[in-house]
């Protein structure tokens, strides 16, 4: 056998085979050249120096037929577990995961929520330990009380303030804790010790809230005298006073670096203030003439959220236009979502969104101020507490007003 003849041997190739292998080649070729232009074009996109806080998600818990009974509610820190204060004098503690709350107690039953009682008054203010196992609460009849979360029982009964008790909070160590009370002061605890440690006295009205700063050494109060105030904790004495409110002061909240504090009330202005200095940052408007009761922060401290007695949880930008904030964000062009949902006729970043409340009427327009970025609605619920987790999930919560 000749070359040529092994050559003549090989099998041709197929003829339609080479040409689909040829057209595959080429569609590939154009479906890279089409990912190319799009990835141009998102790079066109892209502002250097220019940032954005992203929107959080939004988890609505509605409390229905509480007669207008239902003062404070409270989530702990893993999420897992919400607390409610009635003026009936008791508490009501919930498993968020949908689950039967049952004692370390054998002989207990688990039931899907459980009622603490032991109060004689009305309960105002409620908040979780930093481990989730205690609850602490304070009352019209001028106690507090700790709760162990795995029996659910009162463990301990403060007394030492001689009026009403509005608010109480732990520290970041868990074993410390501070009350503030309609006797115009505020008063730091241990947890292991019947009377207070320190009595912090310079308000000149009721002193409506309390907040630790994230470092344990320093106490933030608000008070109904339209002041804001800085204790030593080691002292007692007041190292910052901070005036700006034209009303008494519901909420106060301090930005996870300990740097800002955040403050809102009866006059509907959300103030961010320097703790450093203790001069006012910049106020941030939304809210119309709402009461705000609670702020929260973002794990970050980019992004705080408030929610007030205008039925909504709003979304602010703490850095737009803030001295030493870093690069300015983009202006946020997504649609108002409502709590259903719901997308408004305007963009967020609109400074009149056009409202409408839940019979189709158009709502008074509001004019907010450029750093706010979102706004969720409810129908009828003014929202009482704003919680926002790690994952940059808000649980807010609220009691219905509906008809």
């Amino acid at each position: 056998m000749d070359i040529d003849d092994a050559e003549s041997t090989e099998p041709l190739a197929n003829p339609i085979s080479t040409l689909n292998n040829t057209m595959g080649k080429l569609d590939n070729a154009i479906d890279v050249a089409i990912e190319f232009e799009k990835a141009v074009e998102a790079r066109k996109n892209i502002v250097l120096n220019r940032v954005q806080s992203p929107l959080p998600s939004i988890c609505m818990y509605t409390f229905h037929d509480t007669n207008e009974t239902l003062n404070c509610i409270e989530f702990s820190p893993d999420s897992n577990l919400a607390a409610s204060g009635f003026s009936d004098s008791f508490i009501k503690v919930w498993n968020l995961k949908g689950k039967p709350l049952q004692s370390v107690v054998i002989d207990d039953e688990p039931s899907m929520n459980k009622r603490l009682k032991g109060h004689s008054g009305a309960v105002f203010g409620l908040d979780f330990s930093p481990d989730n196992r205690y609850l602490l609460s304070c009352s019209e009849d001028r106690t507090v009380r700790l709760w162990s979360m795995e029996t659910f029982t009162n463990l301990v009964s403060y007394k030492s303030h001689n009026q009403p008790i509005w608010d109480v909070a732990f520290s970041p160590n868990g074993q410390h804790f501070a009350t503030a009370s309609h006797d115009q002061t505020a008063r730091l605890w241990s947890c292991d010790r019947m009377y207070p440690l320190r009595i912090m006295a310079g308000h000149m009205s009721d002193v409506d809230c309390v907040t630790f700063h994230p470092n344990g050494k320093y106490l933030l109060t608000g008070s109904s005298d339209k002041t804001c105030r800085m204790w030593d904790v080691n002292s007692g004495s007041p190292v910052r006073v901070m005036l700006g409110h034209m009303g008494p002061i519901n909420c106060t909240s301090v930005s996870p670096d300990g740097r800002w504090l955040a403050s809102a009330g009866e006059d509907s202005v959300v103030n961010i203030w320097d703790l450093g200095s203790g001069r006012r940052l910049k106020s941030m408007r939304g809210h119309g003439k709402a009461s705000i009761y609670s702020l929260t922060w973002s794990a970050d401290g980019s992004v705080l959220l408030s929610s007030g007695a205008d039925n909504s949880v709003r979304v602010w930008d703490v850095k737009h236009n803030t001295i030493e904030a870093g690069p300015e964000p983009e202006p946020f062009n997504a649609g108002e979502t409502s709590a259903s949902g719901e997308m408004d006729n305007k963009g967020v970043g609109s400074k009149n969104p056009t409202l409408v409340d839940a019979d189709g009427k158009k709502k008074k327009e509001i004019v907010s101020t450029p750093d706010h970025m979102g706004v969720y609605f409810t129908r009828k619920t003014p929202v009482y507490k704003v919680h926002l987790t790690s994952q940059n999930l808000c649980l807010a919560a609220g009691s219905y007003f509906g008809e």
